[in-house]
């Protein structure tokens, strides 16, 4: 996949997340997840990674910390969008409920500001992305 695929997959990404912004909490989360794990694959593809097969979105960021600006807010938050990744995408992904009815709109609200901190970041790396 070449740059202005990943790009184009990048900003599809992004047009998914606007749309499911009138969606339920549990649904924002997880795209919000799947935003910031795809903008920070962008940052590894952009340093000239020719194989980036992690999804943990800190992990990811961990492996470019040299990257990360000095407060490292960035760093400190991104492990809660690892913790939307099953339990906010699968039916069966809590214990007990489903997660269209437990997630509440402050941990959506949570999701989409670090998502936004990470869409940020992404696209101040050179060869980072440019957000529509």
């Amino acid at each position: 996949m070449n740059r202005e695929d990943r790009e184009n997959r990048f900003h599809r990404i992004v047009e998914a997340v606007q749309s499911v912004l009138k969606n339920s909490p549990a649904q924002k989360a997880c795209v919000c997840r799947q935003v910031g794990e795809k903008a920070v694959k962008a940052v590894h593809y952009g340093r000239r990674a020719r194989f980036v097969s992690e999804h943990s979105v800190y992990r990811l960021l961990k492996e470019v910390e040299d990257c990360i600006p000095a407060d490292r807010l960035i760093l400190e938050t991104a492990g809660t969008l690892d913790q939307y990744c099953i339990p906010a995408r699968y039916p069966n992904g809590l214990p007990d409920g489903d997660p269209l009815e437990v997630y509440t709109r402050e941990q959506t609200r949570n999701a989409l500001g670090v998502t936004g901190r990470i869409l940020e970041f992404a696209s101040l790396m050179p060869g980072g992305l440019e957000t529509p």
